[in-house]
């Protein structure tokens, strides 16, 4: 169950009413887990963030944005942790693993090259990890 306060975000968000200001990587990583506990599966919820970002991007003006590999990357990170404890509210999973905020590149890098990252097939497409 989200809270009022996450679904008025996520409503200014998907209304494109959030402002450019409100959407840094904190509140990137709060859409994340908002949409992960609403939908039934991880391809549904990957499908409407992507979507929502791609919609959001383009509002802003800023279509090409949008990067499906490191939205997935995030994704999994995210549902991994979420997994891991359970938590109830957004606050008490940044809590519990603050290296989402402060080594969010960090965590992706281990995961995949910065030559995979730049490419322009990772932004339009999900590729698997090609590290470890």
């Amino acid at each position: 169950m989200i809270s009022n306060e996450d679904q008025l975000f996520l409503q200014a968000f998907e209304e494109l009413e959030l402002p450019a200001e409100q959407f840094k990587h904190r509140n990137h990583l709060r859409l994340a887990w908002l949409l992960l506990q609403l939908e039934a599966d991880y391809e549904l919820t990957f499908g409407r963030l992507a979507e929502g970002i791609r919609r959001y991007a383009t509002h802003l003006g800023v279509p090409d944005l949008y990067h499906a590999t490191l939205t997935d990357a995030m994704l999994r990170l995210v549902d991994e942790r979420q997994r891991s404890g359970l938590y109830t509210t957004w606050q008490q999973l940044l809590e519990a693993h603050p290296e989402l905020l402060s080594q969010g590149k960090e965590l992706v890098a281990a995961r995949y090259s910065t030559a995979l990252l730049d490419s322009f097939a990772a932004r339009q497409q999900v590729l698997p990890p090609d590290l470890q």
